[in-house]
C-alpha cells in the first residue's frame, strides 16, 4: 500500500518530493476545513504531524471511509476530489492564497530582516489588532523591527515555541494559528 507518512513512500510523487506531497495533501485538507468543520484546520508546512494525521482521521470518518493515519491511493483521490469540486465552486469568489516562505525551510529571519514574509507576518498582526485588544498595531513596513518582535513574543509565550528576536517555522505556524483562529472566531 503506498501511503504518505513520515515511514512511507508515495506513488504520486517520488522520495524526494515527499514533503511536497505531505504540503499537497495539507493544502488540499485544509481549503476543506474552511467548508467543513469535522476536518480540523491545519497549517501546511510538509511535516506529516499529529494534527496532519488526525485531520487525515477526521476526514475518513467523515466520508465513511477505512479510518487510517494515513494517505493511500484511495484517501488521496478522496481528499484532491473534493479540494477540485471547492475550487470548481469558487467561480466569481475569491480564491484564497496559502503563503509558506519558503526561507524558513532552509533558515530563520532574524531582527532587522526585509522581506515580503515579514509583511504577510505584519499584515496578520495588522488584522488581529483590528479585532483583538490582545495586539497592538504593528506598522506594515517590511523590516522585522522592535514591534513586529513584540508582538511575536505574545504568541511565542501562548504557544510555548520559538526563540526572541528569530522567525523559523514553529514561530511562523504559531502565528498562522492564531490568526486563523482569531479570524474564525468573526465568522462563527
Amino acid at each position: 500500500m503506498n501511503t504518505i507518512s513520515p515511514k512511507c513512500s508515495c506513488s504520486f510523487y517520488d522520495i524526494n518530493s515527499k514533503e511536497r506531497a505531505i504540503y499537497d495533501v495539507q493544502t488540499m485538507l485544509s481549503a476543506i476545513s474552511r467548508y467543513d468543520s469535522s476536518v480540523p484546520l491545519i497549517v501546511p508546512d510538509g511535516i506529516y504531524s499529529a494534527e496532519t494525521a488526525n485531520a487525515v482521521r477526521q476526514f475518513c470518518i467523515t466520508r465513511g471511509l477505512e479510518v487510517r493515519d494515513t494517505v493511500d491511493n484511495t484517501v488521496f483521490y478522496a481528499i484532491a476530489g473534493e479540494y477540485r469540486a471547492i475550487l470548481n465552486n469558487h467561480s466569481g469568489n475569491p480564491i484564497r492564497v496559502d503563503v509558506f516562505p519558503e526561507v524558513l525551510k532552509k533558515g530563520t529571519l532574524q531582527m532587522g530582516d526585509a522581506q515580503t514574509d515579514i509583511t504577510i507576518i505584519q499584515s496578520m498582526f495588522a488584522d488581529m489588532a483590528d479585532i483583538c485588544e490582545e495586539y497592538s498595531a504593528v506598522e506594515i513596513n517590511g523590516v522585522y523591527d522592535e514591534k513586529t518582535e513584540n508582538a511575536l513574543s505574545r504568541v511565542r509565550a501562548v504557544y510555548k515555541v520559538g526563540s526572541e528576536e528569530l522567525i523559523d517555522i514553529e514561530t511562523w505556524n504559531a502565528v498562522a494559528r492564531e490568526y486563523n483562529d482569531r479570524k474564525l472566531r468573526i465568522i462563527e
